[in-house]
């Protein structure tokens, strides 16, 4: 499976091919244990559905946004969590 990595900035046009996607939405700072099951679940729901699985993350982190400044400490950085993303098939 090949991964690719948009970065979306209109909620209202999802990119073309992704109409339809199943979300595991959250910022996924590490992909842990936990984050690897509500990424397992909606990939498994994708499949049911015969759909695209998509990670829905953001960057800035919402907090950094709203605040207009870093607040919140990332343990991955955006190019390493495409990265994991990636191995996870996504």
């Amino acid at each position: 499976m090949s991964a690719s990595f948009i970065f979306a900035r209109d909620p209202q046009a999802p990119p073309p091919g992704l109409e339809g996607a199943v979300a595991a939405v959250g910022n996924f700072d590490g992909l842990h244990r936990g984050h690897r099951g509500v990424i397992a679940r909606a990939q498994a729901l994708a499949a049911k559905l015969s759909r695209p699985c998509i990670l829905l993350t953001f960057e800035p982190h919402p907090a950094d946004f709203c605040a207009g400044r870093t607040v919140i400490f990332r343990l991955t950085p955006p190019d390493a969590k495409a990265a994991q993303a990636a191995r996870l098939g996504l």
